[in-house]
């Protein structure tokens, strides 16, 4: 009796340890997760859902100098090509380059989130001065990406995990900051 006793405790204990342990791999392996592994896990198949999108770009970080405007973002769902319009403004930066390098990352984060919404044609910012009522349109689509990748459609960028954590990879060198 003495020795199953000790037999089930010893089983509990082990079971306790594993148990315990896998839960603390799982917080492991969510915090080692790559923004890119983030950003996947995100993706949609539709412009029209806005907790979907708005996901991704919360996960894009906003480049210095650039904030969110009040305006907020436009989903155009009306008509082909379905797009967004996302509303920042400008606060500047004392960055040589600032404003430049800015929306090399605006660039860069708008062709991550066309290949993540698989059906969004274009993103476009809209850039409210923090000092003038001036604005400035930035549009980004398949035409403009053609620079960078090609014939590639943004569907091919994301085909799968690992082909989107290389173009996410690239594209970190392609827009990085002069």
């Amino acid at each position: 009796m003495k020795k199953h006793f000790i037999s089930c405790l010893c089983m509990s204990t082990l079971l306790a340890g594993l148990l315990l342990s896998g839960c603390g791999q799982k917080e492991n392996i969510a915090e080692k997760s790559s923004l890119a592994q983030q950003l996947y896990a995100a993706k949609t198949e539709y412009i029209g859902s806005v907790p979907d999108v708005g996901e991704i770009l919360d996960l894009l970080s906003l480049p210095k100098g650039m904030e969110r405007n009040e305006n907020g973002m436009e989903l155009q769902t009306d008509k082909e090509p379905y797009g967004l319009k996302l509303h920042l403004t400008w606060r500047g930066t004392e960055e040589k380059n600032g404003y430049e390098n800015a929306v090399k990352a605006l660039e860069r984060n708008a062709y991550i989130v066309l290949s993540l919404v698989e059906n969004a044609g274009y993103l476009e910012y809209e850039i409210h001065s923090s000092e003038t009522t001036n604005t400035n349109i930035l549009h980004f689509d398949a035409d403009t990406a053609k620079a960078y990748y090609g014939t590639t459609t943004f569907s091919d960028l994301s085909k799968d995990e690992k082909t989107f954590s290389n173009f996410v990879e690239e594209s970190e060198k392609l827009f990085s900051p002069s």
